[in-house]
């Protein structure tokens, strides 16, 4: 799968109106090459430089939505921040305790944020009021028929 986005290159500077200093609004994702086999779309935004790490839990997670239809070629920009949204779609908790996107806001120097789509061959139809990154992580496993990421790079100026 290749992900692309108006609003960032790959292993580019996200754009400051999708973090904490701008308008903190999702970035738009165009999606290509989604496998035949593939039912719905998942997108996990991780942030791996975050300081707030454990063992079992490597990063900060700052997006969670899935339930997107497998033919859909692109996540718009400037997504309500709603748990359930039109076509069956659902945003999950993201570690600022909120639904929905909460944009790059790095404490000190320039972080990585991979947004990560995966291809499933099921619709994974949890709440999304207890869907964090641990459940959704758990939920795909095994279900995930191709990915694709776009990474993008921030830091506070």
């Amino acid at each position: 799968m290749k992900i692309f986005s108006s609003d960032f290159e790959d292993n580019g500077v996200i754009n400051k109106r999708n973090t904490c200093q701008g308008e903190d609004i999702s970035p738009e994702l165009e999606i290509m090459e989604v496998p035949s086999g593939a039912v719905s779309l998942a997108v996990i935004l991780e942030d791996i430089d975050a300081a707030v790490k454990t063992e079992s839990k490597p990063l900060f997670c700052h997006w969670i939505i899935y339930d997107i239809p497998a033919a859909a070629k692109k996540i718009s920009a400037g997504l309500a921040r709603k748990a359930l949204m039109a076509g069956g779609i659902k945003q999950g908790i993201n570690d600022f305790g909120r639904t929905g996107y909460g944009g790059p806001c790095p404490g000190k120097g320039s972080h990585r944020y991979y947004f990560r789509v995966y291809a499933l061959d099921i619709v994974l139809d949890i709440a999304p009021d207890k869907t964090d990154w641990f459940k959704i992580t758990g939920a795909i496993k095994g279900h995930v028929v191709g990915n694709g990421e776009i990474m993008g790079t921030y830091q506070k100026i």
